[in-house]
């Protein structure tokens, strides 16, 4: 079933728009919002030669959200979507240690998601690079 929420957020992702929205739980807000991004990388990495899409070792979108219990929520949802194709998705928070959170990035992560917190340290670590390398910021 395709909610009235996801058929807006395509639309308007489609032109690049900022979205406020508020809808009941389990309308399709996470979906909606993460279905034109994972549809996105999987075309794209269709397209894109394997080696020369990990050896860049940045992701395509970072996710920046304030609690770890969000950030797992969204991380769960986001790799159910991905399943069957070869986006990539990893996640960090504060109470997670920070080593295989950054090799999981080194390994060609696509989908980055961390609470706010965590990604300044990787920002300030120089691990990630919020000008350089980020293709997508969304934050919620």
């Amino acid at each position: 079933m395709v909610w009235q929420l996801q058929l807006f957020f395509g639309n308007a992702l489609d032109i690049l728009a900022d979205i406020i929205a508020t809808a009941p739980t389990g309308s399709g807000k996470t979906a909606a919002y993460l279905l034109p991004i994972i549809d996105e990388l999987a075309n794209q990495l269709e397209e894109t030669d394997q080696f020369r899409r990990k050896q860049l070792f940045k992701p395509y979108v970072i996710i920046t959200l304030p609690t770890k219990e969000l950030v797992e929520q969204i991380y769960n949802d986001a790799k159910l979507l991905a399943e069957g194709t070869d986006v990539s998705v990893v996640r960090t928070y504060g109470d997670m240690p920070m080593g295989p959170s950054k090799s999981s990035v080194a390994r060609g992560c696509d989908i980055f998601i961390a609470t706010t917190g965590r990604l300044m340290h990787f920002v300030m670590d120089e691990f990630v690079s919020l000008v350089k390398e980020v293709r997508c910021l969304r934050g919620i």
